[in-house]
């Protein structure tokens, strides 16, 4: 007479063989895409230089250290954050550059995009780069320009003075910036730095741009 396992233990066995071959389909599919849910970026490939350098200037590498996309907001800020050493005292604040691959018509002269920088919050008003002016006036990285952000201010114009007390801000450049001519580079220089003085200062109403203490009538006229 044959012995047949009891029919609890063959169920038990068809479970448990079940549970494996479903947890075989789950394995092997859990890279498939989801919809409603985004594919995670891809990784980034690594260079020892810009790990070197990052380390070296106090940053600490990560992922995106290397490569931020313009639309992973959340990449971006952490690029700066520990590739530029964030730390007590400093922030995070939109500069804006026009760009050239992502409009590349230039139909509106006004049109400007952001890009992020570290700066520090505890500086005294005027200090060397302690506000986000004397980040946008350095211009945009080798990085940005590579993707086709460029600066219609002249390359020598320095803030001379800036000053705010949370409804107006008035900012004074050096005379290089007298030297631009053109309404349409005048437009862009005056959108970008008004975009990135109220991109910080939300509650900032009027803006005053002048040269050298001059009148603010005569300033970035066409």
């Amino acid at each position: 007479m044959t012995n047949r396992p009891p029919f609890t233990h063959l169920l038990a066995i068809t479970l448990a063989l079940a549970a494996l071959a479903a947890g075989a389909w789950l394995y092997t599919s859990a890279s498939d895409p989801v919809e409603g849910i985004p594919e995670p970026p891809p990784a980034v490939e690594e260079s020892p230089a810009d790990r070197q350098a990052c380390e070296e200037a106090g940053g600490v590498w990560n992922e995106c250290a290397s490569a931020c996309p313009p639309d992973a907001e959340a990449c971006i800020l952490m690029c700066v954050q520990k590739c530029e050493g964030l730390g007590e005292g400093e922030a995070v604040v939109d500069v804006y550059f026009p760009n050239s691959k992502l409009d590349p018509d230039h139909l509106d002269c006004s049109k400007v995009f952001p890009v992020k920088r570290a700066i520090l919050t505890g500086g005294s008003p005027g200090a060397h780069d302690s506000g986000p002016l004397y980040r946008l006036l350095a211009g945009p990285t080798e990085e940005e320009r590579a993707v086709g952000y460029f600066s219609s201010l002249p390359e020598d114009v320095t803030l001379v003075r800036f000053w705010n007390d949370g409804t107006r801000f008035e900012a004074d450049f050096s005379k290089e910036l007298a030297k631009v001519a053109g309404s349409c580079r005048v437009l862009s220089i005056r959108s970008q730095i008004e975009t990135t003085i109220r991109a910080e200062f939300p509650d900032v109403k009027d803006i005053v741009i002048t040269i050298e203490g001059g009148d603010p009538g005569e300033a970035l006229q066409p």
